[in-house]
């Protein structure tokens, strides 16, 4: 997944109270991993983060949203590639 400002989302999942994200890693899953274990590490012990709100995965805005749920649709669509009526059948 592209996020729409090539930043990875990274914390508190939208919507859930103990769900943790990291994601979108744009080919910097190092980097972004190493942030995201700082990052949710700060969050989880209450320690105040100047990047927390930055690579918040809640940071997406109106002006972003089509295109967040175009990629979403694009991500899905990537899933059903893996599925074929014959391995259903088999399943």
């Amino acid at each position: 997944m592209e996020p729409v400002d090539s930043l990875a989302y990274i914390g508190k999942n939208p919507g859930d109270e103990n769900i943790y994200i990291i994601t979108g890693d744009s080919g910097n899953g190092m980097t972004h991993g190493t942030l995201g274990g700082i990052i949710i590490k700060d969050i989880i012990t209450g320690i105040n983060n100047p990047w927390t709100k930055m690579y918040s995965p809640s940071r997406i805005t109106l002006n972003t949203t089509g295109d967040y749920l175009h990629e979403v649709a694009n991500m899905v669509s990537q899933y059903g590639d893996w599925f074929t009526q014959d391995e259903i059948k088999r399943s």
